[in-house]
C-alpha cells in the first residue's frame, strides 16, 4: 500500500479531479436544480465531506482484505472521516434547526424525511444482503436470515445482524448507517421547537443547550465515565458531542438569519479562515481524538465560514462539484459496497500486488462511484423526494405558505 503521504495525495487528486470531470457539459448540463434559496457552496461542501468518508473507508477495506481485520494504518484518513461526519451533523442542524411547524404539519415533515432517507438505505441494505448471500453460498454456510428485517429500519437502529452466516455483512457498506440513527433522534426532537414559548427564543434555547451539553461532557470526563467497559460508557462522552454538533448547526442558522444577513462579510475572508482552520484541524487532529468538545466548537466556526458564503474561491460552486454534492447521500451509502467488491476483485486476481496498476484501477473506480451515485440520485432520490411532497400536499400536511 502507498505511504500515508502518497495515499493522502492520491485521495486529494481523486476528489478534485472528479469535480472537474463531472463539471464537463455531458455530465452537468441541465442537471442542477436552480433556486434562489439554495446555498450551492454548502451543497459543494457536502461532496467534499462524503468523499472524505469514502477515502477513509478505502484504507479500511484494503486492510480488511489484507489482514482480515477492519483496521486503519493512516492517522489522517481516520481523522478526516470523523471530521466529515461531524460537519454533516452541523449541516443537518443548520438546515432543519429553524423549522417551525405545528399540528398536522409534523406528519408531513416525517413523511418527507422518511422518503428522503429510507429508499437509498434500502438500496444499500439490499446490496449488502445479496453480496452476503453470495459469499455465504460460496463458503457453504447454512442459510440464515435471522433478524434480517433490521437491515430495513431506514437507519433508526445500529442493529445489522450477520446474513447467511457472513459475520462481516455490516462492513460491506462500511457500516455508514450508524450516523442515521443520530439524525433520526435529531428529527424526533424537533417538535419541541413548536412549543410557543420556544418559537421566539430559539437562539437562547440552543445556546443554553450548548452550555448544558458542555457541563455533561465535562462531568463525564471528570468522573471517568468514558473509561468503563460498556458501550454506554463511551457514549457518555460521544452522546453530548454528537448532540452539540446538531445544536451548533441550529445556533449558526439563528445567527445567520438574525445578524449575518445584515452584514457584508468578504467572501475571501471566509475562504481564508475556513482553509486555515482546516489546515489547523489536520495538523492538530493528526494524532488526537477528533470527537472532543474543543474540536467540535472549532468545527462550528469552520462551518460558519460557509454560512457566510465561503466557497473556497469558487471551487465549491462549480457545477460538477454541486452535482456531486447533490449525490453525496448516495456516495455516502454506496461507496463502501463498491470498494468492497472492487477490492475483492483486485485481491482475487492479484491486481493489488502492482501498486501502480491497483491505484490507477481504484481511481477509475472512484469516478464510477461518483457516476453511479449521480444516477441513483436522479432515478431514486429525486422521485421519492417528489413523492413525499405530493403525499403531504394531497393529505393537507404541508405548511401553509
Amino acid at each position: 500500500m502507498l505511504s500515508e503521504l502518497s495515499y493522502n495525495l492520491w485521495a486529494l487528486w481523486c476528489i478534485v479531479s472528479a469535480g472537474f470531470i463531472f463539471n464537463m457539459k455531458p455530465f452537468s448540463q441541465n442537471r442542477i436544480y436552480e433556486s434562489k434559496s439554495r446555498e450551492y457552496n454548502i451543497d459543494g461542501l457536502r461532496y467534499v465531506l462524503a468523499a472524505m468518508v469514502a477515502f477513509q473507508h478505502k484504507a479500511f477495506f484494503f486492510n480488511l482484505y489484507k489482514t482480515g481485520i477492519w483496521s486503519l494504518d493512516y492517522h489522517l484518513a481516520f481523522y478526516v472521516g470523523k471530521f466529515a461526519v461531524s460537519i454533516f451533523f452541523i449541516i443537518s442542524g443548520y438546515i432543519l434547526g429553524n423549522v417551525s411547524l405545528h399540528g398536522r404539519e409534523w406528519g408531513g415533515f416525517y413523511i418527507k424525511r422518511f422518503l428522503r432517507i429510507a429508499p437509498m438505505t434500502y438500496v444499500s441494505s439490499l446490496a449488502c444482503i445479496l453480496i452476503s448471500v453470495g459469499i455465504g453460498i460460496y463458503l457453504k454456510n447454512p442459510a440464515d436470515f435471522h433478524l434480517v428485517f433490521f437491515w430495513f429500519d431506514a437507519g433508526m437502529t445500529l442493529i445489522r445482524p450477520p446474513v447467511y452466516g457472513f459475520d462481516n455483512a455490516h462492513l460491506i457498506n462500511a457500516g455508514v448507517t450508524w450516523s442515521l440513527m443520530w439524525e433520526w433522534w435529531f428529527y424526533f426532537s424537533l417538535p419541541i421547537l413548536s412549543i410557543p414559548f420556544l418559537k421566539s427564543r430559539k437562539l437562547q434555547v440552543f445556546t443554553a443547550g450548548l452550555v448544558v451539553l458542555a457541563a455533561i461532557y465535562a462531568g463525564a470526563l471528570y468522573f471517568g465515565l468514558e473509561n468503563g467497559p460498556h458501550a454506554y460508557n463511551r457514549y457518555s462522552v460521544l452522546g453530548p458531542v454528537y448532540v452539540t454538533l446538531f445544536c451548533l448547526g441550529c445556533v449558526i442558522r439563528q445567527i445567520k438569519d438574525r445578524y449575518i444577513r445584515a452584514m457584508s462579510i468578504p467572501r475571501k475572508m471566509a475562504d481564508l479562515l475556513s482553509l486555515s482552520l482546516l489546515f489547523i484541524f489536520l495538523a492538530v487532529g493528526y494524532d488526537h481524538d477528533p470527537l472532543t468538545l474543543p474540536f467540535v466548537f472549532g468545527y462550528g466556526l469552520f462551518f460558519l465560514c460557509f454560512a457566510c458564503g465561503g466557497n473556497w474561491f469558487g471551487l465549491l460552486r462549480q457545477k460538477g462539484v454541486i452535482l456531486l454534492g447533490d449525490a453525496s447521500y448516495s456516495i455516502y451509502l454506496l461507496h463502501g459496497i463498491v470498494w468492497f467488491l472492487m477490492d475483492m476483485f483486485c485481491f482475487h486476481f492479484g491486481i493489488n500486488k502492482n501498486i501502480y496498476l491497483y491505484y490507477t484501477f481504484m481511481t477509475l473506480v472512484w469516478y464510477m462511484i461518483c457516476y453511479i451515485s449521480i444516477k441513483t440520485f436522479e432515478n431514486i432520490e429525486i422521485p421519492f423526494i417528489r413523492l413525499g411532497s405530493r403525499i403531504t400536499r394531497s393529505m393537507n400536511l404541508a405548511p401553509e405558505r
